[in-house]
């Protein structure tokens, strides 16, 4: 006579032996969807500190421009127009308040390489303001490891003044550099 109790547990044999553990296969499976992931997740933190890097020099520049703007507006004001010419010849970290911890200070003609990653450094002999990269990708893979800026003198357009007073008083600007 046959039991019910014996037929379910003939059934019931196979299926403990497949749910007593994982075998290599689910192994292999659950390693490569952790790599996956993880592969996103780093590609996302660079995205990240790419982007970190981008805005804080964007706002060191940004600093840099509204510093220059005041000072060669303070000078105008004061009818010092002649000292707006010599702002193209400092260095402009010497306008701001505070310096970005990041600024390795003045240095005469650095050799490529000289200068560590992630760090600003005004250049003496070609009086512009340099940043080394650290990261290029975000940035464009063609161009060079470093971002130069320098202060150029600049007029202001002969539309906006009046044609008998000449070409009109000009500026300073902060500019970026190939």
């Amino acid at each position: 006579m046959n039991h019910p109790n014996r037929k379910s547990s003939n059934v019931a044999l196979p299926q403990q032996r497949w749910q007593r553990g994982s075998g290599y296969f689910e192994f292999a499976v659950a390693a490569i969807i952790v790599a996956i992931l993880a592969g996103v997740l780093l590609q996302k933190l660079q995205f990240y500190q790419e982007e970190a890097e981008r805005l804080a020099v964007q706002q060191v520049v940004t600093s840099l421009r509204a510093a220059l703007a005041s000072r060669a507006a303070s000078l105008y004001l004061r009818g010092k127009d002649a000292e707006i010419a010599l702002l193209l010849k400092q260095n402009p970290m010497d306008w701001l308040e505070r310096r970005p911890p990041n600024y390795a200070g003045e240095f005469s003609a650095p050799k490529p390489g000289e200068m560590a990653e992630g760090q600003w450094y005004f250049d003496r002999s070609a009086e512009t303001l340099s940043y080394t990269l650290n990261t290029r990708e975000f940035f464009g893979g063609g161009i060079a490891r470093r971002l130069n800026f320098k202060v150029k003198f600049v007029r202001t357009p002969q539309i906006l003044t009046n044609s008998h007073e000449g070409p009109g008083p000009g500026g300073v600007a902060l500019e970026q550099i190939d």
